[in-house]
């Protein structure tokens, strides 16, 4: 069975809202999100490189909770990865080691 056809969403039409609208300003701003969505993944891949070689050391070093500054990383299985967090006080987190 054919497909029935589909009216273009911009076919031109003189109404308000509905033709094709330039504006330099959200051309120059998407173009700017863009290059943040590309930098961001760019980001990713890197972490994600960072993330294996930490789970990498700390089962190598038989490590699952790690504590540095004021950042705790902890080593979670099943789905492999670390999970960083903030603390306030690091004397006062949880562990997770019974201590």
């Amino acid at each position: 069975m054919a497909k029935p056809e589909q009216k273009d969403a911009f076919d031109g039409s003189d109404e308000p809202g509905v033709g094709v609208v330039k504006d330099s300003v959200l051309n120059r701003l998407g173009d700017e999100f863009s290059e943040k969505l590309e930098q961001r993944a760019g980001l990713s891949e890197e972490l994600t490189a960072i993330e294996s070689k930490m789970v990498d050391r700390m089962r190598l070093k038989k490590i699952t909770v790690y504590k540095y500054a004021n950042r705790q990383l902890t080593l979670k299985e099943g789905k492999v990865h670390v999970r960083i967090k903030t603390v306030d006080d690091i004397g006062d987190a949880d562990t997770g080691d019974g201590e």
